[in-house]
């Protein structure tokens, strides 16, 4: 077997340390880049909370999330054309029923779509859509389009740049767009505990109006998977999103916490 030089082994080292303070990932140096995958991975979860008392309540909700990587493999030559798509949908529904017999209705639903260029290093842009309706709100549609530079700080993901922000109201007859300043930050972890790791995300969302008062929203959001077997877990999940300029009667924070079960694929 052929011995690498002490000279090579230096200049190795020397590469390793110098990628990895540019924030290129120093596992791949000196590896053949692997093409990346061709199916998205991710995780649909459900759950349900039924109560039958005085005041009957039925809480249903679902939520999908998936990922896709495409392009080049993520090397430092060719990381420019690394591309990641990332979509969220969710549903929530919640009907409370009182001993008079009226019913309290309310729904949300909401999806976000993202697609992020790398840009090797730790530096990304990407471009999002995300749509928001929650009648409990009075929103009949929100509609959000932002383009962000960010940067990946380990486990941390951060973002911000130029939105629009479309807003429907529906019964109440108001409607309103407006520029915004949009500032995200993203934080996912696999705790290895003994033989389980478990996973948790979080995320935080702000939107600063420009030109329009008392408009201004963070919408908030955190994930915890324990896996029970190699696909399936027991889920905990938490979702909050105030609107400032609700009309008025109608709530002007909405929060959402859930356990139930997942499916990773």
């Amino acid at each position: 077997m052929r011995r690498q030089s002490s000279t090579g082994a230096t200049c190795q080292l020397l590469l390793h340390v110098g990628l990895g303070v540019l924030g290129v990932p120093v596992a791949l140096v000196g590896q053949e880049c692997q093409p990346p995958a061709t199916r998205p991975t991710g995780s649909l979860s459900a759950s349900a909370d039924l109560i039958r008392a005085t005041t009957d309540d039925t809480k249903l909700g679902a939520t999908g999330r998936f990922v896709l990587w495409s392009g080049r493999p993520m090397c430092p030559r060719n990381s420019l054309r690394r591309w990641r798509t990332l979509a969220t949908l969710g549903a929530d529904y919640r009907a409370k029923e009182a001993s008079s017999g009226a019913t309290s209705i309310t729904r949300s639903y909401r999806a976000d779509v993202a697609q992020a260029l790398m840009l090797g290093g730790r530096g990304f842009l990407d471009g999002a859509v995300q749509l928001f309706h929650n009648n409990s709100l009075g929103v009949q549609l929100q509609q959000v389009y932002r383009v962000s530079a960010g940067l990946t700080l380990g486990d941390l993901e951060v973002g911000v740049g130029p939105a629009y922000v479309d807003q429907d109201f529906g019964d109440a007859g108001v409607a309103s767009s407006f520029g915004a300043v949009s500032v995200y930050e993203t934080v996912g972890l696999t705790i290895p505990f003994p033989r389980i790791a478990t996973t948790i995300t979080q995320f935080a969302r702000a939107l600063l109006p420009v030109g329009e008062a008392d408009a201004r929203q963070v919408t908030m959001g955190a994930n915890v998977i324990v896996p029970v077997t190699a696909a399936l877990g027991v889920t905990w999940s938490s979702w909050a999103a105030p609107i400032e300029n609700a009309p008025r009667g109608r709530d002007q924070d909405y929060v959402t916490t859930s356990l139930g079960v997942s499916w990773e694929f």
